[in-house]
């Protein structure tokens, strides 16, 4: 029977840890990676909806009340054409996270993905 060393016992936990992590799981927990989606107008970047979208439904994250939107949605934004112009009904973000329209559009566009 092999002894074991503390050195070897840490690069054998710290290994583990690594194969959990690159397969998207850290201790058997889900990693969850969110982003803002954005769609671009000639006033600059807004943000569609008033939540962040996420890879796993292990939690998310909201936008602050307040804050100006796109009033779509996560499927509406993905069948867009990066290269096509649309109309789209700006709203303000409320303290239950829906984007209420404020009345006003613009022109935005989805910028192509790199």
């Amino acid at each position: 029977m092999r002894k074991v060393t503390a050195a070897g016992f840490l690069l054998w936990h710290i290994l583990i840890i690594a194969s959990n992590v690159t397969s998207g799981y850290r201790l058997g927990n889900p990693i969850n990676h969110c982003k803002r989606l954005f769609l671009h107008t000639k006033a600059g970047p807004i943000g569609v909806g008033c939540l962040f979208y996420c890879t796993t439904t292990e939690g998310s994250a909201k936008v602050g009340k307040g804050h100006t939107c796109v009033n779509t949605n996560l499927q509406a934004y993905e069948k867009m054409l990066p290269s096509a112009t649309y109309i789209c009904t700006l709203g303000i973000c409320t303290s239950n996270h829906t984007c209420e329209p404020s009345g006003l559009s613009i022109e935005c566009s989805k910028k192509k993905q790199h």
